[in-house]
């Protein structure tokens, strides 16, 4: 793999961590919010944060396996 893909592929891995960062304070803060109005977590509210950061981290993992792969000998 070139080093430019490489280079690609390392600025959308750090994109893909930015992403599943802010979705994973986003998830924090609304589970706080809701503790902090009924004393509990509703699920259902949480679950598309959830999921959203699942599909993030898969592609962030793929990216990763992509980066590793092209440094093997």
């Amino acid at each position: 793999m070139s080093i430019e893909e490489r280079t690609r592929l390392a600025i959308i891995g750090e994109e893909l961590e930015d992403e599943i960062m802010s979705k994973a304070t986003a998830l924090r803060d609304l589970a706080d919010s809701m503790v902090e109005q009924t004393g509990a977590v509703d699920e259902k509210q949480l679950r598309p944060l959830i999921d959203e950061i699942g599909e993030l981290k898969t592609q962030y993992r793929a990216v990763l396996g992509g980066v590793v792969r092209s440094n093997a000998p």
